[in-house]
């Protein structure tokens, strides 16, 4: 669990994951497939939600 809120910086990419989670969590391979297109064009790693757990 996160101990501390999220910076106003942070806001945007955090929903946006949220909303990335739902959708990958009942999706199909191709559905998972453009998360991760997704995710590259946004510039950020495709181990975003991992990373994310750890801040």
């Amino acid at each position: 669990m996160q101990t501390r809120l999220v910076t106003p910086e942070e806001l945007p990419r955090a929903k946006n994951l949220l909303v990335h989670e739902v959708v990958l969590s009942n999706a199909s391979t191709s559905g998972i497939a453009v998360g991760f297109l997704h995710l590259s064009r946004m510039d950020l790693p495709l181990d975003e939600r991992r990373l994310n757990i750890r801040r």
